[in-house]
């Protein structure tokens, strides 16, 4: 009897060895995937408040999505633009900065982020972020606009104007040019940077403009 009740309990033992070292497998095998559906939790639970622009309660969900292990560049891009909406602006550049730092960064993003150093006249830091959006899509207008007002608040208006030159041909409609360059170049003339060279640069704008889009008439007439 002693023998076999020794033979049980080492089978007992045996049994709680495997199962201690089963359950240890399965919790580490599992985590992971916990992780990575706590992610997909939290970015299913973003979408109602920020499609309701609910931006404080998106901003919330936003904020525990970046904290995840395996969060990306969209997580980043989406807590970037709730704060922006808030006009939480230096909360938001913060936010693109780590946004640039991930793969899958894209050339919006860079320029988003060149924009907002735009936005508190730091051209030169600005710059750097242009490039690399223009680099990464070269028809990006907004990017190679950007790299113009990047040189005009630096005070070297020639070279601005090489780039602007370059944005016009990527400008669709003259909605394009109201709200991008000239909304830009008025919003420094009212800040008081570059004041001169904004204003002539916008009237460069408007009077080159319509030979740009009459160029591009005939073109559509042949299509016709």
């Amino acid at each position: 009897m002693r023998q076999e009740s020794t033979a049980i309990t080492r089978t007992r033992l045996t049994f709680r060895a495997t199962a201690g070292l089963l359950t240890l497998a399965l919790s580490t095998s599992w985590t992971p995937a916990a992780q990575a559906q706590s992610l997909a939790d939290l970015r299913q639970q973003f979408e109602a408040p920020s499609k309701a622009k609910d931006w404080r309660a998106a901003e919330a969900v936003a904020r525990r999505m970046v904290a995840q292990s395996q969060s990306d560049a969209s997580d980043w891009r989406q807590l970037a633009r709730v704060l922006a909406a808030q006009g939480k602006n230096v909360e938001a550049a913060e936010a693109r900065q780590e946004l640039v730092k991930r793969p899958g960064a894209t050339s919006n993003d860079y320029n988003n982020l060149c924009w907002s150093l735009l936005e508190r006249n730091q051209p030169l830091d600005a710059r750097p972020l242009c490039q690399t959006a223009v680099d990464l899509d070269p028809t990006h207008a907004n990017a190679l606009v950007n790299m113009g007002h990047s040189f005009l608040l630096a005070s070297d208006p020639t070279q601005a104007t090489v780039w602007y030159r370059r944005t016009l041909t990527h400008l669709q409609k003259e909605e394009d040019l109201r709200e991008g360059p000239l909304y830009d170049l008025d919003l420094f003339i009212r800040k008081g940077w570059a004041v001169a060279d904004a204003r002539a640069a916008r009237q460069w704008f408007e009077q080159t403009w319509p030979s740009v889009q009459a160029s591009r008439q005939p073109r559509s007439t042949a299509k016709e």
